[in-house]
């Protein structure tokens, strides 16, 4: 009980010695876009969660979820009506047209539809992709944030082996990562759609095979990258562990035996100031994903439920047969979850980053 106590003392005060502005700004972010969603309450801040431990009863976060589920279903009933109407109109105008065999009629007709249909998917698209740069921005603005706290609590654990690696490597990740998926995944798909546009609405012009192209070099850019991350970071997280491992018990083993009188006793209070530096830095783990998920999450909600609508509507309307403006919607509503995909990915990775963060310094701790 009386070790407890010293651990519990130990990490209040080096919960006191933590300051983070960005995680402050992004806990005030959270809080402001999707508290009602989420069971925050009261809390005060990111830093009540070290002392309360934060709320993770899976009931109310299911609620909260499915609660804004609900509501973006609704805000985005606009953009599934604006396509249903416009696709039966270039219906009846067909109909008409070949009622009364003019053709003049019918190509002004198709123009004009073929030009709202295409103003709404590009303003759609423009929607997911901002939501896309501004969550990526605000994950890699957060990672920034937490990532000194993390690696100093494991430089208190005298982990140098596994800081001297994770601090360029992390840093230089973050950034790359966030580059690569808005500069080069993201384009590509952009370029894929409007390819695939051009091929739908306009049967003279085929450049599918070109569109299909583009599509599959990102998401096989995106795999080989993704795998690379994973290998690297897992591999090499874990080998540093494992110096750092060996070389803290051995200093402990050389303090404790070959110091006369104050070796052990010097070896007992380090152990309890290990024990709460490490119960600190699970809880700021924690936290972490926590807040990562809660940035990441709602804004893929948003980018899933536009591309259900897009998939929806060509579902609803292919029984009046595969028109262009029908396949124009099936190819949007595919080259949308592309689009997700690729945030989820990198939601994926930083995730991954903070786990193995965190797991790596407990190993160092199972092999001292």
């Amino acid at each position: 009980m009386e070790d407890n106590s010293f651990e519990m003392n130990g990490r209040g005060a080096l919960a006191d010695k933590l300051e983070s502005d960005q995680l402050n700004r992004t806990f005030e972010f959270i809080k402001t876009n999707y508290g009602e969603y989420l069971p925050f309450g009261d809390t005060n801040g990111w830093r009540g969660w070290l002392e309360t431990g934060p709320n993770m009863k899976m009931d109310h976060w299911l609620e909260g979820i499915l609660s804004f589920v609900l509501d973006e279903m609704v805000t985005n009933v606009y953009l599934l009506s604006s396509l249903l109407f416009l696709t039966l109109l270039s219906t009846l105008l067909h109909t008409l047209t070949h009622a009364f065999k003019d053709k003049g009629v019918h190509q002004t007709g198709n123009l004009i539809l073929a030009v709202l249909l295409v103003t709404l998917i590009i303003q759609s698209f423009e929607t997911v992709l901002e939501y896309t740069y501004e969550t990526i921005d605000q994950m890699s603005a957060f990672m920034i944030g937490i990532l000194p706290l993390l690696l100093g609590l494991m430089a208190s654990l005298t982990h140098s082996v596994s800081v001297a690696f994770f601090h360029p490597f992390t840093i230089v990740m973050i950034q790359f990562s966030s580059f690569f998926v808005k500069f080069v995944i993201l384009p590509l798909f952009l370029s894929s759609l409007l390819l695939s546009l051009v091929s739908t609405l306009h049967t003279e012009y085929k450049l599918d095979r070109l569109a299909d192209l583009f599509k599959k070099l990102a998401i096989a850019l995106l795999g080989i990258y993704i795998t690379i991350f994973v290998g690297v970071l897992s591999v090499q997280g874990t080998f540093t562990a494992v110096q750092d491992g060996v070389t803290l018990r051995t200093a402990r083993f050389v303090t404790g035996n070959f110091i006369p009188v104050f070796g052990r006793l010097f070896t007992d209070a380090a152990d309890t100031i290990l024990h709460a530096s490490l119960l600190l830095k699970n809880t700021l783990g924690v936290i972490g994903l926590i807040l990562l998920m809660s940035i990441a999450l709602f804004p893929t909600i948003k980018v899933a439920i536009i591309a259900l609508m897009y998939r929806l509507a060509a579902g609803l309307l292919q029984p009046l047969g595969d028109t262009p403006s029908v396949m124009a919607m099936d190819v949007v509503g595919k080259h949308i979850i592309f689009v997700c995909i690729s945030l989820f990915t990198v939601s994926f990775m930083f995730f991954l980053m903070i786990v193995i963060l965190v797991a790596s310094s407990n190993l160092t701790v199972l092999f001292r």
